[in-house]
């Protein structure tokens, strides 16, 4: 952990290239990225979209300065990990399904189904797999997808699928029933860092500032 000031006391100059998952728009994270863009108008703050494997080897090779993206998936004995969101495991299922009218689901109750979760290479894939085998299953995964063919799947009635709750903010969910999943199955999302990158100042400032703008 380390202590700042609630005032932000840089010139703005330097750079930070920061390596994060596609969840800026669902996690409403643009409008604080924005706002400490505004804050240091001669600060260089890039950003790229990436899958986790590329963020956790570019900050490891330096490309880049911090990430953002899931704790699953990171080494904590390798990265700092600072807490900017928490979401939950929903289950995605067509409208007519037998289970679409209840409030919540267990997912032994789904143990039967066929799925489409996200691509391999995704942390939510290892969540949602895990998350399964947890409560006695293997899941029979016909596909594997982005988001986007996710829903059009689940619509079509072929397959249902698991994801996180947020994830859907930046999607359009008619003809999907989104249900909550019982126990409660948590994920944190947070920005990240190398502990054989030194901190600079400026990156400081940004992981004091996301993971307080909630």
């Amino acid at each position: 952990m380390f202590v700042t000031s609630n005032k932000f006391s840089l010139n703005g100059r330097g750079s930070i290239k920061l390596a994060t998952l596609p969840v800026l728009a669902p996690y409403h994270l643009l409008a604080p990225l924005q706002k400490f863009k505004n804050q240091y108008l001669n600060l260089n703050l890039s950003i790229q979209e990436l899958e986790e494997e590329a963020i956790i080897t570019g900050l490891k090779h330096r490309v880049y300065d911090l990430g953002i993206i899931r704790k699953e998936y990171i080494d904590e004995k390798e990265f700092d990990f600072y807490k900017i969101a928490e979401d939950e495991l929903v289950a995605l299922l067509p409208i007519h399904h037998p289970f679409s009218n209840t409030t919540e689901i267990s997912l032994t109750d789904l143990k039967d189904e066929s799925f489409i979760f996200m691509n391999k290479h995704t942390g939510i894939y290892t969540l949602c797999l895990k998350s399964c085998q947890d409560a006695g299953f293997y899941p029979k995964i016909l596909q594997t997808a982005r988001i986007e063919t996710i829903l059009s799947s689940v619509i079509n009635g072929d397959m249902i699928s698991l994801l996180m709750s947020q994830q859907l903010n930046s999607f359009n969910q008619h003809g999907i029933v989104v249900i909550p999943i019982k126990p409660t199955i948590k994920s944190e999302l947070g920005i990240i860092r190398y502990k054989k990158s030194p901190l600079r100042r400026n990156q400081k400032e940004l992981i004091h500032f996301l993971s307080n703008s909630k």
